[in-house]
């Protein structure tokens, strides 16, 4: 078996994982519940059509029997001397009649209750017809008198030569009737009606429900036998798997000094050990990045972390997209603010700034006081890093606006912010020493995206842009084009353009790329 030993309480994470984990657990009881149940089900099913056959065959051979008894023993002679209707009041009919009626009563018992035994003959002025001849029947109702039509079943299939009982139940005015007709035979051999010996299909079908419900009750005594197989079985299922997850759960909050004990030869124990060896290399992984964030920034160490080496003073030219932002007038805004309320106001608008450079795939680069330097394309390769940087710009200004209302309790009623952007190459990489280290970006690049933030204020605009990422963006943006602008540090001056918004899709197109 498998459990989780830990420095901490895990007694008290064990309970509350067993809590969460019984649903598992309830999810493993039915199913084996179900599959009882599916099995039973199909073994009932298969076990009651046979027994429902059997059953219906039994009663089949025991109505026929009967009917042939009854035949066999009948005096024939005086039957044949029944020739018209007026013949019901003569001796012979009563005698014929009153045998009939001993033979219906001595078999209305309870394995098998006759309800009706009469004599058809077929009809010789229609041979595809029949009549009565003698009914067992007191007067009444359900008395059948000589001549009249037997219509219980298709009488052009009845078969006057072979004793024989119909495979369906037979319907008419008086109900539903499991019915057996055996031929009655004269002297010579021939036949000259038919004996009938009818069974309420009721009576039949009400013997066939309790062999169901015979069969239902043995399936319910083994569903409930099942349920408490399956909550045993299920319990012991998943035990060792509450040991692995309390172990990854403690794992997850931090503890690294967890390790699962097993005691079996199974694969769970083949489990234990890869989770013991997971947990001692995250225990290395974690202390080696608490040593590392301590020199190189952290996505430096991520990069140690995931390529397995210590990185080293090298950078690339490449491609990047440059964000820069600043508050406007922060230095004027703040003199009235407390140093708590500075650190409240900077921490909200922060939070609200990275959050849009993180969503469109911008890298934070550094705090500048009041501002920050942002890059796209860098260190991941960002081939929409020009579109991506201009709407992060367009969601802080959004974000700038709901700031200016909330902000209006620290006396800051005209919160603003300049974003400058900039594309073209720069060296990016570890710049530093052995020492300290650091991954960012410098340049040209780098340079001139700063100036064109700075100059945001001078032309009383929130976003300005370089012609450099005007073109790989010129489609997906609406512009105001500005003047050339002499930037510090540039011999060349540059267009520069101001973001008014996102060019709205026309009717029934797709919108721009995210």
């Amino acid at each position: 078996m498998l459990a989780a030993v830990s420095t901490d309480d895990s007694d008290c994470v064990r309970r509350s994982h067993q809590r969460h984990f019984v649903k598992y657990r309830t999810k493993v009881s039915i199913g084996l519940v179900a599959l009882a149940l599916m099995t039973n089900s199909v073994v009932l099913a298969l076990t009651y059509y046979q027994a429902r056959e059997s059953l219906m065959r039994q009663i089949q051979s025991t109505v026929l029997s009967i009917a042939d008894t009854t035949a066999a023993l009948m005096d024939v002679d005086r039957y044949l001397q029944i020739k018209v209707r007026a013949d019901e009041t003569s001796p012979v009919y009563q005698e014929v009649e009153a045998y009939l009626r001993r033979a219906r009563d001595a078999n209305r018992r309870q394995d098998v209750r006759l309800k009706y035994i009469y004599i058809i003959a077929q009809d010789t002025k229609n041979p595809r017809a029949a009549h009565f001849v003698v009914d067992a029947e007191e007067e009444g109702e359900n008395k059948s008198h000589f001549g009249e039509a037997y219509k219980s079943i298709d009488t052009s299939n009845l078969d006057f030569q072979v004793a024989h009982v119909p495979r369906e139940f037979v319907k008419d005015q008086w109900g539903t009737w499991l019915t057996a007709l055996v031929p009655i035979r004269d002297r010579t051999g021939k036949a000259v009606g038919l004996l009938g010996a009818d069974i309420n299909a009721e009576d039949v079908e009400r013997r066939l429900r309790l062999l169901l419900l015979d069969g239902v009750v043995a399936m319910l005594c083994s569903a409930g036998l099942a349920v408490g197989v399956a909550v045993v079985a299920s319990r012991r299922l998943t035990e060792p798997l509450t040991a692995v997850c309390d172990a990854v759960r403690l794992v997850g909050q931090g503890n690294l000094n967890t390790q699962v004990e097993w005691r079996s030869n199974d694969e769970f124990s083949q489990l234990a050990t890869a989770i013991n060896e997971m947990v001692v290399g995250l225990r290395q992984r974690e202390n080696l990045k608490h040593t590392l964030v301590r020199y190189v920034s952290r996505e430096v160490a991520d990069e140690i972390l995931a390529s397995g080496k210590m990185a080293e003073l090298k950078s690339e030219r490449r491609k990047i997209t440059v964000l820069f932002a600043d508050v406007r007038g922060f230095t004027s805004l703040s003199e009235n603010m407390s140093p708590e309320e500075v650190v409240s106001l900077l921490n909200e608008y922060f939070d609200k700034m990275i959050d849009a450079i993180f969503r469109y795939k911008g890298t934070l680069n550094k705090f500048l006081g009041d501002g920050f330097m942002a890059m796209f394309g860098a260190p991941a390769d960002d081939p929409y890093q020009e579109e991506h940087a201009i709407r992060a710009a367009l969601e802080m200004q959004k974000g700038v606006k709901e700031l200016r209302e909330k902000f209006q309790r620290y006396h800051v009623p005209d919160f603003r912010i300049g974003i400058g952007i900039n594309t073209g190459v720069a060296v990016v990489g570890n710049i530093g020493c052995n020492q300290r280290m650091e991954y960012t970006a410098i340049g040209d690049t780098v340079n001139t995206a700063s100036r064109l933030e700075a100059k945001t204020k001078e032309l009383n605009v929130d976003t300005l842009i370089s012609e450099f990422t005007h073109v790989a963006v010129r489609s997906l943006f609406r512009f105001k084009k500005g003047d050339l602008l002499q930037v510090k540090g540039k011999a060349d001056s540059i267009q520069v353009f101001s973001v008014e918004g996102p060019v709205e899709p026309a009717p029934g197109a797709g919108g721009p790329i995210s």
